[in-house]
């Protein structure tokens, strides 16, 4: 990738849980992630992103909803993070 500075999409699904990543078991008040996935505001793409927004969770653009839908059902195997589809396509 384009500096280094972005993992690919199978390396960071990949990767353990970070420091941010906290569930409701540890600590009622810490953050919960989810898995948001959007339509690209030009029609070219449709974008998963990790919320809330943090540094270490980048954006990625998948060409077609079903290559996306595929990474964040990923995430939420690795993580549990739940998925929340705002595409035209979602159900």
């Amino acid at each position: 990738m384009p500096g280094g500075s972005q993992k690919s999409p199978a390396a960071f699904a990949a990767e353990p849980v970070s420091k941010l990543d906290h569930t409701l078991s540890e600590n009622p008040r810490q953050v919960l992630f989810k898995t948001v996935l959007r339509n690209d505001p030009f029609g070219t793409c449709v974008h998963v992103t990790i919320e809330p927004r943090a540094a270490e969770y980048p954006s990625w653009p998948f060409p077609t909803h079903r290559e996306a839908l595929a990474f964040a059902e990923e995430l939420q195997r690795v993580h549990g993070w739940p998925i929340s589809d705002r595409t035209e396509y979602a159900d």
